[in-house]
């Protein structure tokens, strides 16, 4: 039997959805990538991301956007670009370790 996500794997889901969304936006959308490319941190402002997950794109940490839950066929748009000093080399190194975190939090419902 499926159960609810709690409040917990809801906010996870939506920050997910929110980084899957900006690497698919750069494959699509010219302009977004131009403005990423011009000024990234700028451009990154005017979204809606947590200051981790700010940090983390900014970093081109690809491994950790990936550990929590981000795509890695979406990911790879960003070093396809060449975005956030990201090129195919330097993201087959940081992902080659990368580990995924589990779905979900332990909620004890049973």
């Amino acid at each position: 039997m499926l159960s609810r996500p709690g409040p917990g794997e809801v906010a996870g889901l939506l920050r997910t959805h929110r980084i899957n969304e900006i690497c698919h936006r750069v494959g699509r959308d010219t302009e977004f990538r131009a403005r990423l490319a011009r000024d990234a941190e700028a451009e990154l402002r005017t979204l809606p991301l947590t200051g981790t997950e700010r940090a983390q794109l900014l970093a081109g940490d690809v491994a950790a956007l990936y550990a929590n839950g981000a795509h890695p066929v979406l990911l790879v748009r960003l070093a396809t670009f060449g975005l956030f000093g990201l090129d195919a080399e330097t993201y087959g190194h940081r992902m080659a370790g990368a580990v995924r975190a589990p779905r979900h939090e332990e909620s004890g419902n049973g």
